[in-house]
């Protein structure tokens, strides 16, 4: 199996094909196996194709104690590094994923070739409470399914899908069942670890060339993902917007031929 030390965290990971490096950085709770329904098989016969666990989820260790999104952004870095990558990277990441990579461009600007930012934010933007992960509302449902039903039945809904098929949300649902899936204390610790992230007092600071792709119905919270991400193509010093119409948080799987083919353009000119 396919693990590296980062520090003192075992980490999974799997690469596919050759080129340039480009990571994919998953959201709250996931492991790296969603990217493999529809961006691995797209992108590996031109470049070296990079998904990976978080501390927490799926195969990698699930050390105890306070996660952050800088953490994860070191964890990835450690991870690059045990496997000998030593060029600069392209950078997508997806809702959480987008704020790690927000990080790990800050912290180490000349190790990212370019940065994909995929419905995703960088914390409050404006006077508005930021939301906590779980209302009372999700709470209570989630006292009555348990878990992980209560994950299962948000990964099926609105706010994630609108229009794709059955057949896609059960092979979108089945890469976070099983060892690609977590338990409840590490996904808390992954959503604690994302409402505490804050990086908009930085956001002048990431020069690179940055594509900011969001689901023109991704607003399930307020601020949702497609507000919080024109902030971020606004604020940001090299950026370009991509709203994609009719399509929520799981645009990457719901719309991937649009997706694939408006990153893969993006990434083609870097």
């Amino acid at each position: 199996m396919p693990y590296v030390m980062s520090g003192t965290t075992r980490m999974y990971y799997e690469q596919y094909g050759d080129g340039t490096p480009l990571v994919f950085i998953s959201g709250t709770g996931w492991s790296g196996e969603h990217w493999k329904l529809e961006q691995v098989p797209y992108f590996s016969p031109s470049y070296r194709v990079i998904v990976f666990d978080h501390r927490g989820v799926g195969r990698s260790d699930r050390p105890a104690g306070r996660y952050t999104t800088r953490m994860f952004a070191d964890d990835a870095f450690g991870m690059l590094d045990a496997i000998g990558v030593d060029e600069p990277v392209h950078l997508v990441g997806h809702s959480m994923g987008g704020r790690v990579a927000q990080w790990m461009t800050l912290d180490h600007p000349e190790r990212v070739r370019s940065l994909v930012l995929a419905a995703t934010g960088p914390g409050p933007i404006d006077d508005r409470p930021h939301l906590p992960g779980i209302t009372p509302e999700h709470a209570a449902e989630f006292v009555e399914l348990g878990w992980p039903r209560y994950h299962e039945e948000h990964l099926r809904g609105s706010n994630m899908f609108l229009h794709a098929s059955p057949d896609t949300i059960e092979r979108f649902v089945a890469t976070h069942r099983g060892q690609f899936g977590t338990d409840l204390l590490s996904y808390l610790r992954h959503l604690d670890a994302r409402v505490r992230h804050n990086t908009q007092s930085r956001l002048a600071e990431i020069s690179v060339d940055t594509l900011v792709i969001v689901g023109e119905e991704d607003n399930y919270s307020s601020p949702g993902h497609l507000d919080t991400s024109k902030y971020l193509a606004e604020t940001l010093p090299s950026s370009e917007l991509i709203v994609i119409p009719d399509v929520a948080h799981a645009l990457h799987v719901e719309t991937a031929g649009v997706f694939n083919l408006a990153v893969g353009e993006f990434l083609a000119r870097h």
